[in-house]
């Protein structure tokens, strides 16, 4: 079968690499995939490698009708049997049109449906999900809003790091690998180590594998709170800083699933977080596994919990440890198979 995948640039962003793990297992089950990028980006990415196209889609500002996107990816999907969209909230008009011309559909979000706002936005979602053969979601927070559907499913994120590299001790960090954004809000995790006796979190720094538009302000907080800070960017080798870090905390306003929260699991790290919508209360149970925080001050509490008593930390990960295996690239895998399976590919 040859399928065109959609995915929004050749960067390393959560739904980039799920869409390469999805390349990889068509490829291996012998399908034709042309990779698609809808924006070009000289970064690099998990695309590496592979030869894809850059559709450079335009803004189409004065397109009310839909007559110039129509035929623009009418064109793009004429000779492919099956569309795979990893775009749906920014291009929910891409499964309304690859149905109309007759082509398989299968849209794989990545983010919660609280992120779609207006009333246009969410009629065209309406639509696209009414137009795909198949919908995955990542959360079960979703597949119970869109309940009504029967063309959906749920599939988990995998963990997609070298589970090789361990070291024999950890070290006194807390680990934020995520960008330095808004939505991920590392002010919050600023704030609430401040609030800790500083002759508790002195020992403690905190390393950031990301960057953003929101660091210098950041810096800036952390100097004014005596809190030792690394901000490394973001880094390839992920892995050794998950290694090194007692602690992962993620403090973000909304999530689609949380990879963070399940890539500590495989390095036991202890992990606490605000329990946003969604991911954080499928992929932790407080006080068993990991902490869940409501609140600045509960945070700020459960935090200095974790830096002060070592037990609890070794609970959290030996209890995370037993939902590891269900998020094991092989598990996934099975569920992508079922998934192609159930829409004839």
């Amino acid at each position: 079968m040859k399928i065109a995948l959609l995915f929004r640039l050749n960067g390393y962003g959560g739904s980039v690499r799920i869409a390469r793990f999805i390349y990889d297992i068509l490829v291996a089950n012998g399908h034709e995939v042309l990779a698609m990028s809808c924006r070009k980006y000289e970064g690099g990415g998990y695309f590496d490698g592979v030869n894809y196209t850059e559709l450079n889609i335009k803004r189409y500002d004065k397109d009310w009708f839909y007559t110039s996107r129509f035929n623009f990816f009418k064109d793009i999907f004429s000779d492919v049997d099956m569309v795979i969209t990893t775009l749906n909230p920014n291009y929910p008009i891409i499964p309304i049109i690859a149905k109309k011309i007759g082509k398989k559909v299968l849209i794989s979000e990545h983010g919660n449906h609280l992120g779609v706002r207006g009333i246009k936005k969410r009629f065209l979602r309406f639509l696209s999900y009414k137009s795909a053969d198949l919908i995955t979601f990542v959360n079960q927070f979703d597949v119970d809003y869109f309940s009504s559907f029967k063309n959906t499913m749920l599939i988990r994120n995998p963990v997609l790091l070298n589970l090789d590299v361990k070291l024999d001790k950890k070290e006194n960090i807390i680990l934020f690998p995520n960008r330095l954004d808004d939505n991920k809000r590392f002010w919050f995790l600023l704030k609430a180590f401040a609030m800790i006796d500083y002759e508790v979190r002195k020992a403690y720094k905190i390393v950031v594998c990301g960057d953003g538009d929101c660091r210098d302000e950041y810096v800036k907080l952390a100097a004014q709170n005596g809190i030792k800070l690394e901000i490394l960017g973001f880094v390839r080798d992920i892995e050794k800083y998950y290694a090194k870090a007692k602690i992962v905390a993620l403090t973000s306003k909304s999530e689609g699933f949380g990879n963070v929260l399940m890539e500590a699991i495989f390095f036991d790290c202890a992990r606490i977080s605000v329990n946003c919508k969604a991911g954080p209360d499928e992929i932790i149970t407080d006080n068993f596994d990991g902490f869940l925080c409501d609140n600045l001050n509960e945070f700020a509490k459960k935090l200095e919990i974790l830096i002060r008593d070592e037990a609890i930390v070794a609970k959290f990960v030996k209890n995370a440890r037993e939902s590891a295996d269900v998020f094991l690239p092989q598990s996934i895998e099975k569920s992508w198979l079922k998934a192609f399976k159930r829409i004839g590919a």
